[in-house]
């Protein structure tokens, strides 16, 4: 059992580590829980106004995919009575081995039956000391039961899982940072180069007429060579924003 584990953690990991895009970690994620580990895998994150968003769900009988959309629009807070918002609240695993006698609202109790859900099993998914989503798996038709043996395994699967979303979170924040800083340079800078461009044709006609004034003459090529210093810093800082947005 050890050593299956083991095999399908390291399974897991390169599947969870394969992208650093956020849709498609995400993706991996229920992938590699389902149908090795679950039946139903579902992937939740908190919000900063604490509600609960559903990320992802992937059932594995075909014959329930129906419900799918459903499972998605299961609307809940941190702050509610259900097992899920327990992990958020506590940040520790909630193993429920049997569905049976659980006391539910007539909407979620609807939602087991229909599923067949015999066993859940939520794991927290932490990053830099923040509990910022949960995992859950669940089992229904397929005759397993969750137990604290699965729960070890379980967090595992989410610790794992948690590092690869938030390093994707953090990639497509980065992205989202840079491409801002390039778009508001290519504005400045274009709004910058129009009055820089007036200025060198301004100074340029001065010279051209007063030629024999050579005092004025030498502070126009002044203004002028200053001019075209800004017009080579502007560029530098475009092509620096390209550098780093991996364009150039």
């Amino acid at each position: 059992a050890g050593r299956q584990a083991a095999e399908f953690l390291s399974e897991a990991s390169a599947t969870l580590f394969s992208s650093l895009d956020y849709e498609t970690t995400i993706g991996a994620v229920i992938r590699a829980a389902v149908p090795p580990l679950a039946d139903v895998c579902i992937v939740d994150e908190l919000g900063d106004d604490e509600r609960i968003t559903r990320k992802a769900v992937l059932v594995a009988d075909p014959r329930k995919q129906q419900l799918t959309e459903r499972i998605w629009h299961f609307d809940q807070t941190a702050d509610s009575s259900a097992p899920l918002a327990q992990v958020f609240r506590t940040g520790k695993s909630v193993l429920l081995e049997s569905m049976h006698g659980l006391a539910l609202d007539p909407a979620r109790q609807a939602m087991v039956a229909e599923l067949g859900v015999e066993s859940a099993l939520s794991v927290p998914l932490v990053a830099r000391g923040r509990v910022f989503g949960a995992l859950t798996f669940l089992a229904t038709d397929s005759g397993r039961t969750y137990t604290d043996a699965d729960v070890v395994l379980a967090e595992e699967i989410g610790r794992r899982a948690a590092i690869a979303i938030d390093n994707a979170k953090l990639y497509e924040k980065a992205r989202r940072e840079s491409r801002a800083r390039e778009d508001l340079l290519a504005i400045v800078s274009h709004d910058l180069r129009n009055p820089l461009n007036a200025i060198l044709m301004s100074a340029q006609l001065i010279c051209e007429t007063h030629a024999g004034d050579e005092d004025q003459r030498r502070r126009i090529e002044t203004i002028e060579r200053s001019a075209r210093r800004m017009d080579r810093i502007i560029a530098d800082l475009l092509d620096f924003a390209g550098i780093e947005a991996g364009h150039l």
